[in-house]
């Protein structure tokens, strides 16, 4: 039970990091083009 409660959380993150990443490169990339 634990261990699939901790694969389930480690995917959760997996897909929150990718997230972050396309929203800072998405920002960054609209700071230097949209300037």
């Amino acid at each position: 039970m634990r261990q699939k409660l901790s694969n389930k959380m480690k995917r959760n993150w997996e897909n929150r990091k990718w997230y972050l990443i396309g929203a800072l490169s998405a920002g960054i990339l609209s700071l230097l083009f949209g300037s």
